[in-house]
């Protein structure tokens, strides 16, 4: 049977009632070319069902990307893992494969500040599971929840919710700008409980769990809204310094001026030729550079209590020969410890300062123990 001796019209009606658009256009081809090389009728008729399906699989993508309303340009290859060292790239690469998580209603929840590649990394996961095969919806949770709001009004909340449920994941980004009203966070705990344990929810956002009570009115609903989110859920915590309101990219110039802005160095303020010593950081890191080093500063006689015990003990004994016992002449005529004897200084103390008792008393001058001591403690207590 060649092309020429086929209804060709009556064929491409048929084709067009079965819905098979690739086949109408490549069967006429591929039958020239069965004719010439001798195809058997189950090599022509494979060939053409697997063109079909590999069609229907392109079309279906476009839909689905179109239907996701993804931002454009936002992909894994664009991604600076190496900016956000806390994600691990091979568990992200795992994700993108969907089986895991989605089939159970898992969620994903990024945190991290502004410009850190939140919107970025969940647009460019979004994308990944698109291509293969999985139904995604990206949306500004502001713009979501004022469309339930208007459902709401319209006693149609459960429907617009239940339209929601074909997609397997919904991205819902930058939780934390939702306004603090009863009407949009009921909607929004809604939309959560309804999911909850039957499809994924991808959440961004740049507060963590503890200041989420700005976000819901009601202390038992964000309680409720976090438990239901965390009970199966993989938090990534972007916590890098934000370089800008552009996310992380793979370009060298970003790369180094990331690398720059994460080495210590000067205050912000203190970069510009126009502040003077009046900025306080600029006084403190003077005042660092300026003040030597602190030292401490001990007696030689005092450094320890040990030493102040042998040196009490030994002026008892005699033995003024240690190291410990020197002691320097002060005020009141201490002369040294030489030889285990006391010098005359230290016997006749009375007379050598003119006043006390004369040689002819009776009272009996101090013990040279007793002195000696006394004379330590003095010296010790100065210093």
């Amino acid at each position: 049977m060649t092309v020429s001796s086929v209804d060709v019209e009556r064929l491409s009606l048929m084709l067009n009632e079965l819905r098979l658009p690739a086949t109408k256009m490549l069967w006429a081809q591929f039958a020239e070319r069965s004719d010439k090389e001798g195809w058997p009728a189950a090599r022509f008729l494979a060939t053409i069902a697997e063109h079909e399906i590999a069609e229907r699989a392109r079309r279906r993508i476009e839909r689905h990307l179109a239907d996701a309303r993804l931002p454009t340009g936002k992909t894994l290859d664009g991604f600076d893992f190496e900016a956000v060292p806390m994600v691990s790239k091979a568990q992200v690469m795992a994700l993108c494969a969907g089986d895991s998580w989605l089939e159970k209603g898992v969620n994903l929840i990024l945190f991290g500040p502004p410009g850190s590649g939140k919107s970025h990394l969940a647009a460019a996961i979004g994308l990944a599971l698109v291509e293969n095969g999985w139904r995604i919806l990206f949306a500004r949770t502001t713009d979501l929840v004022q469309k339930l709001q208007l459902a709401r009004r319209e006693l149609a909340l459960e429907a617009a919710i239940a339209k929601l449920d074909k997609y397997h994941l919904l991205i819902l980004d930058d939780l934390a700008y939702v306004t603090k009203d009863q009407a949009e966070t009921s909607v929004l705990f809604e939309l959560i409980s309804t999911r909850y344990e039957r499809r994924s929810l991808m959440i961004t956002a740049n507060q963590p769990f503890g200041e989420w009570n700005r976000i819901f009115p009601d202390a038992a609903m964000t309680v409720a809204a976090v438990d239901r989110l965390v009970h199966h859920a993989t938090i990534f915590e972007m916590n890098v310094e934000a370089t800008g309101a552009e996310p992380p990219s793979r370009t060298a110039a970003d790369r180094g001026a990331r690398l720059r802005a994460r080495q210590p160095g000067p205050h912000r303020d203190c970069r510009s030729a126009s502040i003077t010593l009046n900025n306080p950081c600029h006084r403190r890191r003077r005042r660092q550079q300026s003040t030597p080093p602190r030292r401490k500063i001990s007696h030689p006689d005092c450094r320890s209590l040990l030493t102040q015990i042998v040196a009490l003990h030994c002026c008892g004994r005699g033995e003024g020969n240690l190291p410990g016992n020197r002691r320097r002449r002060g005020r009141e005529g201490v002369g040294s410890l030489r030889g285990g004897r006391m010098g005359p200084e230290i016997q006749k103390p009375s007379a050598r300062a003119g006043v006390g008792p004369g040689p002819g008393s009776s009272r009996s001058s101090p013990s040279p123990r007793k002195f000696a001591i006394s004379s330590t403690r003095r010296t010790l207590s100065k210093h």
